[in-house]
């Protein structure tokens, strides 16, 4: 089935369509409607009634009703979703943030839950980054720093310097992210 259609409604309630088609356009674009068109063809094969017809738009009225209420509605987001699916493996960096956030949030729920949060993940986090730092250590590399730049002396470095291996955003020997 092919049905050709015309907006026949202004594009919004500020338009005024009368500046750019007549009326005489719109009226004849009418008689082209194709629901009204079906609707008349359906019943004159006797396949729809009237009753049928309201039927049939009161179900399209409340599908649509429905529509614009769950569009409307909030969506329920969960802000860790944000950790999710960034790397294969989570860098030491990212879990610092998680936990983080994660703390944030349990604070807002109840005060005493946010110290657990933090401590489990932030040792986890402490666990792979001081890992991490005695591989590169062994294989002859410097322990790196957040963001790939390397640490002198001792300190974390500056975020988003530039180490030896080349700007924020270079890949580790073993596929990681920095």
């Amino acid at each position: 089935m092919e049905a050709v259609t015309y907006r026949v409604e202004a594009h919004t309630n500020a338009d005024d369509a009368t500046r750019y088609r007549s009326d005489a356009e719109v009226e004849a674009w009418r008689a082209h409607d194709p629901i009204a068109l079906l609707e008349a063809e359906l019943t004159r094969r006797g396949l729809i009634d009237d009753e049928g017809i309201r039927a049939e738009r009161d179900a399209a009225e409340r599908m649509a009703a429905d529509l614009r209420d769950r569009m409307n509605e909030d969506a329920a987001l969960d802000p860790m979703d944000l950790f999710a699916n960034v790397y294969a493996q989570q860098t030491a960096q990212l879990r610092e943030q998680a936990a983080q956030l994660r703390a944030e949030l349990a604070a807002e729920q109840q005060p005493e839950a946010a110290e657990s949060a933090v401590e489990e993940p932030a040792r986890e986090a402490s666990a792979g980054e001081a890992s991490g730092q005695a591989v590169g250590r062994a294989a002859g590399r410097p322990a790196q720093g957040p963001r790939g730049s390397q640490a002198s002396h001792g300190s974390r470095g500056s975020q988003g310097s530039q180490s030896s291996q080349g700007s924020y955003g270079s890949q580790s020997s073993q596929g990681e992210r920095r």
